[in-house]
């Protein structure tokens, strides 16, 4: 049958019939119409977030979001040794040996050694 049922049993012997006992109500089950209306919805939402990735614009206003709320270590250029003044100084002064020096090490002192008895 469809619909709800409610039961209701007694027991009945020689002795003559027992008490009444508690209603059961049992109803049928429910459809899964709400099931399949949450896949659909979140399958659709899904579709939609894959869609929106693939248009470049969406892409780059993503990872503008992504770099705004991360670090900004994370995101920082790091400088350009090929750019740097000092380099080129170096590189213009190619006339005298890059690694001369007027400084030259002192002469060493002789080592003693102790030892104890």
């Amino acid at each position: 049958p469809e619909g709800a049922l409610t039961l209701q049993l007694t027991a009945s012997n020689s002795a003559g019939e027992g008490p009444r006992g508690e209603l059961i109500s049992s109803q049928p089950a429910a459809p899964a119409v709400a099931l399949v209306i949450g896949i659909v919805f979140t399958f659709t939402i899904f579709m939609v977030i894959v869609n929106l990735v693939c248009w470049s614009c969406v892409r780059k206003w993503i990872k503008q979001k992504c770099v705004s709320w991360g670090p900004k270590w994370l995101v920082e250029k790091p400088p350009k040794p090929g750019h740097s003044t000092a380099i080129r100084l170096l590189e213009d002064d190619r006339g005298e040996p890059l690694l001369s020096s007027t400084y030259s090490d002192p002469p060493l002192s002789p080592i003693l050694v102790i030892s104890k008895e």
